[in-house]
């Protein structure tokens, strides 16, 4: 359901799958039109090293996808429960 909420605060965003990775939201990046946003949510507060093994970790799913070749410019983000507090 957080994943689903997450995703709803991104136009366009939807999840995506194929043989090799899932990515939990993939949508237009809109800081840069010629861009994408690829990106993981944790229904959990992470500590700083966790959200870096989780960008880390969301980076080689998307390089290992078929995303990596047709979407050269790519932001990554990872949500966590913490952004709760800024509702």
């Amino acid at each position: 359901m957080f994943e689903d909420w997450c995703r709803s605060m991104h136009p366009g965003a939807r999840r995506y799958w194929d043989e090799f990775s899932e990515i939990v939201l993939v949508c237009p990046d809109l800081e840069n039109p010629d861009g994408l946003l690829v990106g993981e949510s944790k229904w959990k507060r992470l500590t700083s090293r966790e959200h870096d093994r989780v960008l880390n970790d969301l980076k080689d799913r998307r390089g290992r996808c078929q995303l990596a070749a047709r979407h050269p410019n790519v932001r990554f983000n990872v949500s966590d429960a913490s952004m709760l507090d800024h509702i």
